[in-house]
């Protein structure tokens, strides 16, 4: 085999490599919030890529995400989502434009409203976080809401509020890192802010 052929050939072992990774860091994150009585709602991870010839900017994913529900809180969407790639450079990573981007892991819920019933798991949901205040990324917990924060359509701000934090995917290096820096608090400050059905 010549060099050239032999670095490809690597290169997508890396980015294989590197998928599996997230994978585990998601699979993870499902038996961490199973526990407490969160399902997935289906095998869906990738986001913001594309089949077509026309893009092959976008063949690989951007995100990679997954949505969650729990009968005892049928009007939340419990989310959590990898950011990877910022191929559109755009503007909301991170709110204040004062740092290059970098991998996130961003984790957050849907408030539809105690009357209403969770829906919606579009996944690029899964990475609103980024129209928040946060300018750091430092696994802070924000408040959006759809109503002040941003120009949606009535459709896309069919939602009461989301609460949602972000930190730099290398902060995660471990279960215990997931459990403690993003999931606990997260499920800690929900419990807070809404009411079990």
């Amino acid at each position: 085999m010549n060099q050239e052929s032999s670095k490809i050939l690597n290169l997508m072992s890396e980015v294989r490599g590197f998928f599996e990774q997230i994978a585990i860091l998601l699979k993870t994150y499902d038996q961490i919030v199973d526990e407490s009585g969160w399902s997935a709602n289906d095998s869906t991870v990738t986001g913001g890529n594309s089949a077509s010839i026309n893009n092959p900017k976008s063949w690989a994913p951007e995100f990679l995400c997954r949505f969650y529900l729990n009968n005892k809180y049928s009007h939340i969407l419990l989310y959590t989502c990898v950011i990877i790639d910022n191929r559109d450079n755009n503007e909301s990573y991170p709110a204040d434009n004062k740092k290059d981007f970098e991998p996130i892991i961003t984790s957050g819920y849907y408030d539809y409203g105690k009357k209403n019933t969770a829906k919606d798991w579009n996944v690029w949901r899964s990475r609103w976080h980024i129209y928040s205040e946060d300018p750091n990324y430092d696994g802070t917990i924000y408040t959006f809401d759809p109503n002040t924060n941003y120009d949606f359509t009535e459709k896309e701000s069919n939602f009461k509020k989301l609460r949602s934090l972000a930190l730099p995917l290398v902060d995660i290096q471990n279960s215990n890192d997931l459990k403690i820096k993003v999931i606990n608090p997260l499920l800690s400050d929900l419990a807070k802010q809404t009411d079990k059905v």
